[in-house]
């Protein structure tokens, strides 16, 4: 599968092994099909380095982090993926995974000695509150 240009610094498969999201050391991030490597979805969000992709179980929610200190937080409707949220802190780079049942985001940040854990469904009730779009 040929990479979306610059060293591939993360992969990340769907459950059904019939695609991948492929991320490189430039902050490229796309999703192609397996095993032909047609471009499925091309996601631009980070300005740097992607260091680590999460997918959950059942690929709706995919979790992008980079050097450029953001975390993004993709949703799939089953059709796309879109930006969902952005998460930033002051450029410190990032590596984040979600919890094997997908309801938490554990993150970890260069230079700190403590693991950060965000409750994806709280996130969601919060934002809905301050009239935020959230996905189903």
């Amino acid at each position: 599968i040929p990479g979306p240009g610059g060293e591939v610094s993360a992969v990340a498969l769907t459950s059904n092994e019939r695609a991948a999201f492929l991320a490189t050391d430039r902050g490229a991030l796309q999703l192609v099909s397996i095993p032909d490597g047609e471009l499925i979805a091309d996601l631009k969000e980070h300005d740097d380095a992607i260091t680590s992709l999460s997918l959950s179980r059942d690929d709706r929610v995919l979790v992008s982090s980079s050097k450029d200190g953001s975390i993004g937080i993709w949703h799939s409707d089953g059709r796309a993926y879109r930006l969902y949220c952005r998460i930033s802190h002051g450029g410190s780079e990032a590596r984040a995974r979600l919890s094997p049942d997908g309801s938490r985001l554990i993150v970890l940040r260069r230079g700190q000695s403590a693991v950060r854990i965000w409750d994806l469904g709280l996130l969601n009730e919060r934002l809905g509150q301050l009239g935020i779009a959230t996905p189903d």
